[in-house]
């Protein structure tokens, strides 16, 4: 991917334009998830589920659903280690495993805190100007790869994270994963920044293709005797 392909392009229109525009996007997208996105997270538990698998072979789910939380819906996994596992030197025991140790590790995100940086993204990619039909066209295809992608690197790393670190936990309250490391960079602005530098390059990928090429100035033919 060339450089220029991650920059957007120049305004077509005046800043306060887009800005405006950007508001009214947001404000329709964040009407659709509060009456959708709950069901829409429902429907991609089994997708969130075999991420998790295969990021970490050692985790057997009990449960992964969405639950009601006090006054707001939330994304609750329930969940052991398979078989025992080394940290730091020393061995972490599935629940279960040793007598008197029955149980699941649990841990749960925001329902509709699931589609955040994905709603970040479709907004900036739905509500930048565009040049014409073929340029936004390429732009809403671009957005579905770029979108999941996205969702790929947030939500199943979230709830792994989570996971992993209440079982190091277990032999050391200080101790913390990379995975963990990583949710803590989303949660602290990383899942908001990684979804505008996805739509830049989304926007910048599209206008790159849909703009026409200059056309060819054809030579002066050479006049005779030259």
């Amino acid at each position: 991917m060339s450089g220029s392909a991650a920059k957007l392009p120049s305004l077509p229109a005046p800043p306060l334009s887009i800005v405006l525009r950007l508001a009214l996007v947001a404000a329709a997208l964040l009407l659709l998830a509060r009456s959708y996105a709950v069901d829409a997270v429902a429907a991609l538990l089994p997708v969130i589920g075999a991420e998790i698998k295969a990021l970490d072979d050692n985790i057997t789910i009990g449960a992964l659903e969405v639950a009601g939380d006090s006054d707001r819906d939330v994304v609750r996994l329930r969940a052991n280690l398979l078989r025992p596992q080394v940290f730091e030197g020393q061995m972490i025991y599935p629940l279960g495993w040793k007598p008197n140790t029955n149980g699941w590790f649990q841990v749960r995100v925001s329902a509709r805190g699931v589609l955040q940086s994905v709603l970040i993204f479709l907004a900036v990619v739905l509500a930048w100007p565009v040049y014409g039909g073929r340029e936004f066209t390429l732009r809403a295809a671009l957005a579905l790869p770029f979108g999941a992608l996205l969702f790929a690197i947030d939500t199943p790393a979230d709830l792994l994270g989570n996971f992993q670190e209440a079982v190091v936990r277990r032999i050391d309250p200080q101790a913390t994963t990379a995975l963990f490391t990583w949710d803590r960079f989303l949660e602290g602005g990383g899942s908001a920044a990684l979804a505008l530098g996805f739509a830049v390059v989304a926007i910048g990928i599209a206008a790159r293709i849909a703009k026409p090429k200059a056309a060819r100035i054809p030579s002066a033919p050479e006049s005779p005797g030259t």
